[in-house]
């Protein structure tokens, strides 16, 4: 019973604490702001970044990880660059795009021009369903899609 007590109490304060929020993704960044100095050891690139990130009140969204930045511990020692050259830097692939989106510095893998494609753009010929929940339709639509691009499956 007693730890029951103490979980919920610790839910309680944790649902209604009032101490300021730290807003750090309020503001975009400026990626032509320069980095003075940066250091890390012994650690991923993508835990680097973080860290970065953390120091410098900056908020990064990663749509695209290598595994290789996850799990390569690497040291850097990053001098008076821009702060877009220090996170190339830090991450040091030439294949990733980075973008501020809002206030995010958005990480995401970069295409060329013929693999541009979404599938977002794609159109169906027709498409026809019986009535039903939102859950069934967009199951039907899925799997309508996914015939039309593979009709192997």
């Amino acid at each position: 019973m007693r730890l029951k007590t103490a979980f919920l109490l610790l839910v309680f304060l944790a649902l209604f604490d009032t101490r300021p929020v730290h807003a750090g993704c309020m503001r975009p960044p400026d990626l032509s702001t320069r980095v003075a100095e940066f250091s890390s050891s012994q650690a991923s690139r993508v835990g680097a970044l973080m860290r970065f990130g953390r120091e410098r009140n900056l908020c990064f969204g990663l749509e695209y990880v290598t595994p290789s930045l996850l799990t390569g511990i690497t040291d850097l020692r990053i001098h008076d660059v821009s702060l877009l050259r220090a996170i190339e830097l830090i991450l040091g692939e030439a294949e990733l795009e980075i973008r501020v989106d809002n206030a995010v510095i958005v990480i995401t893998r970069r295409v060329p021009p013929t693999e541009r494609s979404n599938l977002f753009d794609y159109v169906l010929p027709g498409f026809t369903v019986r009535r039903g929940s939102v859950e069934e339709i967009t199951a039907a639509l899925y799997m309508q899609l996914r015939l039309r691009l593979n009709p192997a499956i």
